[in-house]
């Protein structure tokens, strides 16, 4: 297990060597930080041998809410586009992956390439709430939400080791959530590689139905999607998150191949 210190060193985001001709682009959540990702991170490494990226988001990795609001939707999308460009430049084939927010985002990048396959780890399509409109309306209001019960502060297994993020956000940060989301909606009928999407039955975060829609319109050939009866929205790190990696790992088996 890592001290504080050597996870403290993973939040500007990190590389594990493996497969020198296969990676996994791995984009985190909102709110959180690379560090969240990386029990999940280091199983794919072992379990399937590849080489693994975990990406850091602008206005994440810090305590200051003020550092997310200053962020913007653009600022997201163009920073996982230029590195998955940094790790196309580097590896023959590469494989994005994406939670919650980090999921929607993984998406947006099929707007300049098209990945050798998506993994979608609850993929944050359609938040778990009733007031978007609202978030829309008072983006520019100095409002600020504090995670409550059974959201990413109320952690489940040994996630709290990981978590380096926000305790809340301005509602500024969700409006610029639901943009994200928006374009990956509108994104998901391009997606022609192959895609694994996960659910947690106990995920009260995100909504299923945004994990639903992009199984449905999306016209990859190849495409799974698996259900974890016992998780909640902290799948990467969750009791479960070993037969994540089994999961991922044999779709990606099956349906790619390197040459």
């Amino acid at each position: 297990m890592l001290s504080k210190e050597q996870i403290d060193a993973l939040i500007p985001g990190y590389e594990l060597e493996g497969n020198p001709d296969e990676c996994i682009f791995m984009i985190h959540g909102f709110t959180g930080s690379a560090p969240e990702l990386y029990p999940l991170a280091t199983l794919l490494q072992k379990e399937g041998g590849y080489s693994i990226i975990v990406h850091a988001l602008p206005g994440h990795g810090t305590s200051s809410l003020k550092a997310l609001k200053k962020a913007s939707p653009k600022q997201w999308m163009e920073s996982v586009k230029e590195g998955y460009e940094k790790a196309k430049a580097k590896y023959k084939k590469v494989y994005v992956f994406g939670y919650s927010m980090g999921g929607s985002l993984a998406v947006t990048i099929l707007q300049n390439h098209m990945p050798d396959a998506l993994i979608l780890c609850e993929a944050a399509l359609e938040p778990n709430t009733n007031l978007g409109w609202l978030a829309k309306l008072c983006k520019y209001l100095p409002i600020k939400i504090s995670w409550g019960d059974g959201d990413p502060l109320t952690f489940p297994d040994h996630s709290e080791l990981y978590w380096r993020g926000q305790s809340g956000y301005y509602i500024k940060s969700a409006a610029d959530l639901l943009t994200v989301a928006k374009r990956a909606k509108k994104t998901t009928p391009t997606i022609l590689c192959p895609l694994f999407l996960s659910w947690a039955d106990q995920d009260t975060s995100i909504r299923k139905s945004g994990v639903d829609f992009v199984y449905k319109n999306a016209p990859a050939k190849h495409k799974m999607y698996k259900v974890y009866p016992n998780n909640t929205h902290h799948l990467p790190s969750e009791p479960e998150k070993e037969q994540l990696a089994k999961d991922i790992t044999a779709f990606l088996k099956e349906n790619i191949s390197v040459k």
